[in-house]
Formats: C-alpha cells, structure tokens, sequence
C-alpha cells in the first residue's frame, strides 16, 4: 500500500478554493448557456442538443484522461478547469450555433479533466464506487 503524502495546509486551502470555483463554474455553466441559446431564439430541441454536447466531451475525455493523469499529473485537473473557465467566459462570444456547440464539448472536455483528480487520489484506498459517488455529488453539495 502506497504512503499517503502530506498535506500541507496551504495545499489544502489552495486545492478547496479550487474545486469551490469550479463547482461553481461547473453550477452556471449549463443554465447560463441555455438561457443564452433561448434568448437568440434557439429551440428547446437546439438547446437540448447543446447541453447533450456537454456530456458527449465528458464521454470523450473519459478515454483520455487516465493516458492525461499518468503523463501530466496534477497538470490534468489543473488544465481541466481552466478549460471549464474559458469555455464558459467564452459562450457569448462562440459566434453561432457551431461555435457555443464546440464550447460545450469543450466544457465538456475540461469538466472531465478536472474531476480526475477526486478519483485517482484516493482510489488505492478506498472503493472505487464509494469515490465515484463521492466525486459526483461534490459540486451539487456546493452549490
């Protein structure tokens, strides 16, 4: 069994402040877009697609993540949320329909890449199932 490393107090207030700022991008990203895409008079079907383009990068970057954590480390989840940043300030500025559906897979993308880090650190430990459920109600329970 691996040796858990020590957590500094500094690393643990950084690595809070974090997840807190991306749950809440993570929290306002998908409202935020619909609302947006209905307001340029886009359809419940057009936005619906949207939000799904979004789960569709999540499916995709499931793939790559694992290859992305063993080749850049704690870079993954760091690169994870700047992704889920930029991709969300950028939504009004997507120029179209092809542009906000890019930014979302994108969202996507980054969503995935940021959460990795909740599973792989602990994941030696202690249940993968009992992580994962852990990892997936994190943000809702910071909202």
């Amino acid at each position: 069994m691996p040796t858990p490393l020590p957590v500094t107090r500094r690393a643990m207030t950084a690595n809070c402040l974090a997840s807190l700022f991306w749950s809440f991008n993570f929290g306002l990203g998908a409202p935020l877009a619909s609302l947006w895409l209905q307001d340029h008079g886009h359809s419940a079907t057009v936005i619906g697609l949207n939000t799904g383009v979004y789960y569709l990068g999540i499916a995709l970057a499931a793939g790559v993540v694992p290859w992305m954590m063993r080749r850049f480390g704690r870079g993954c989840p760091v690169l994870g949320m700047v992704i889920s940043g930029l991709t969300v300030a950028f939504f009004p500025w997507g120029g179209g329909i092809l542009g906000w559906f890019v930014l979302r897979l994108l969202n996507g993308v980054g969503g995935q890449s940021a959460s990795s880090r909740w599973r792989r650190s602990s994941t030696t430990r202690r249940p993968r199932a009992r992580e994962r459920a852990t990892s997936a109600s994190t943000p809702s329970r910071s909202h």
